[in-house]
């Protein structure tokens, strides 16, 4: 006996059952925490990192939600212009998506994902940032997010790596695979943390 000949409606509907579970299960299992920083990049061709005034600390704060571009900016008059990065919105595909999406960097108490990657529009100096570099997390260009659900597909994420940042010794970006991970970078160190030195001083 021939088997059975499927309908199209069933064939039709098959499909997308199929295209519907890639897209729910695009990020299953992979953790997120979004970062940006609240200062506009540096020129490059002008020394990349300026020279911070003393007393001053390099560290950046978190942009708001929703807040991270100016409205009163002039649109491109082309269309080729690259996505904002939005919070509420990165989030939602994430989440859509079978991601989960953290509100922070997990605490000393906290256990931390072993997958964890942090998604930002570039390399930036806040705590963060500054974290996933210490335990050698991936610091991913949220573009790889907008890219692999356009394309149903999870695309390498070797593509869209963010470097650690610009070195102004070397006058350069430092990529992701020239630095490893820093967590024991002071193992086996004792170190003494002091407000002054006034009482090290030798009577």
């Amino acid at each position: 006996m021939r088997p059975p000949k499927k309908s199209k409606r069933s064939s039709a509907s098959s499909t997308t059952t199929s295209n519907a579970d890639v897209r729910q299960n695009l990020f299953k299992g992979m953790t997120f925490i979004l970062t940006q920083g609240n200062q506009k990049p540096k020129d490059e061709a002008s020394g990349g990192n300026n020279d911070m005034p003393f007393g001053v600390s390099a560290m950046e704060s978190e942009t708001e939600a929703d807040d991270d571009e100016d409205e009163d900016e002039e649109e491109p008059e082309n269309n080729l212009s690259t996505p904002a990065f939005e919070r509420s919105k990165l989030k939602q595909i994430l989440m859509q998506h079978g991601g989960q999406v953290l509100a922070q960097f997990p605490g000393d108490k906290d256990k931390i994902p072993e997958n964890l990657i942090v998604l930002s529009d570039r390399s930036c100096r806040t705590m963060t940032y500054l974290l996933a570099i210490a335990y050698g997390f991936q610091r991913v260009n949220f573009l790889w997010v907008l890219n692999s659900v356009s394309a149903k597909n999870l695309l390498p994420v070797s593509n869209y790596l963010l470097p650690v940042g610009f070195s102004s010794v070397l006058n350069k970006d430092v990529e992701q695979h020239e630095v490893g991970p820093l967590r024991d970078i002071f193992k086996d160190l004792h170190i003494l943390v002091s407000k002054t030195c006034e009482h090290l001083a030798v009577s």
